[in-house]
């Protein structure tokens, strides 16, 4: 009977000490909000103007297509790794890209290269902290 008392107060205990670690943990924990991302003021300047100023069977070409068809309802493409970007050029004509979408968080810097390396191909459309967005012309 005494063993029985014993193990089901050390059990109780314990869940009173998780309890309270808990709870302190939860207390310290940031309420910041998050700076970036698809909540922020930038994303969703983004996605509005890409559902405004684009047909509705739109190509967006970037580095997180499923984000953008998500929150612009437009197709998306990703950027070919970067051992195949020579072919980046071709895949926005074979896919009829409208939208190429540069952001803070790519992951190749040959992206921007080969946009400012033909400027005859692209046109700046938006531009904020996390996004740029270039029409194909």
């Amino acid at each position: 009977m005494k063993v029985k008392w014993v193990s089901r107060s050390l059990i109780g205990v314990s869940l009173i000490c998780l309890t309270f670690i808990y709870i302190d943990d939860h207390n310290r924990m940031s309420r910041q909000e998050i700076p970036f991302g698809v909540q922020s003021n930038e994303a969703n300047e983004t996605f509005q103007f890409i559902r405004e100023n684009s047909p509705k069977d739109a190509v967006v070409m970037c580095t997180k297509p499923r984000a953008f068809c998500l929150f612009t309802d437009r197709n998306g493409v990703v950027f070919p790794d970067a051992e195949f970007k020579d072919q980046m050029l071709n895949l926005i004509k074979r896919e009829n890209v409208f939208y190429v979408v540069t952001g803070r968080f790519d992951y190749y810097g040959y992206i921007k290269e080969e946009i400012n390396a033909n400027p005859e191909m692209f046109q700046q459309m938006l531009s904020n902290d996390l996004y740029t967005i270039y029409q194909v012309k």
